[in-house]
């Protein structure tokens, strides 16, 4: 089964559980059954019982509980569905990896914090939770993760140059082994 089909299962278990609001959770699947469940539910209760629905899907293999408790009220609630809605918009969207993505939200503010790998899908990620009804603004809080390889002859290091601050960290690390 694909992850697409194992997510549109586990979406449609969690919206027939009765005590889950399936608008403020975001299923991401990976790694044939592997489930991630994020997002903002209003008690335990509800989260246990996410986790509990997801896991009797058939093709579930592992549940990562990633979801976080809010305050009860409108306000919180409306913040958890638009949260829910962007991470959703993210995991559907190849272009970014939205396993590493942070979401908060405030009034129509989204603020995005995490990981990436590239400016593109740190552009995209902001492309897509503007997309999102609801969301009037977003603070791209995203960092590049630098990779730094050798080059064959050893003499230099190649890598995206973001933070510039760990570029400089990587090329006197790899200095000082050089002369260790």
């Amino acid at each position: 089964m694909s992850d697409l089909a194992l997510r549109s299962r586990i979406i449609a278990a969690l919206a027939d559980a009765p005590h889950v609001d399936v608008a403020e959770i975001a299923v991401e699947c990976h790694d044939g059954g592997g489930v991630v469940l994020r997002g903002s539910v209003v008690n335990l209760r509800q989260r246990a019982e996410a986790v509990r629905t997801a896991r009797g899907v058939p093709g579930v293999r592992a549940v990562d509980d990633q979801m976080r408790t809010r305050p009860v009220g409108d306000e919180h609630r409306t913040a958890a569905e638009t949260e829910a809605a962007v991470l959703d918009a993210l995991i559907l969207d190849d272009a970014v990896p939205a396993y590493g993505i942070d979401v908060d939200v405030d009034g129509g503010k989204v603020t995005l914090c995490g990981a990436i790998d590239s400016a593109s899908q740190r552009d995209a990620a902001e492309r897509i939770a503007l997309r999102v009804p609801g969301v009037s603004e977003v603070r791209n809080r995203l960092e590049g993760v630098v990779t730094v390889y050798a080059n064959p002859a050893g003499s230099e290091l190649w890598g995206s140059t973001r933070p510039s601050w760990l570029r400089e960290v990587m090329s006197s690390l790899v200095k000082t082994l050089r002369r260790w």
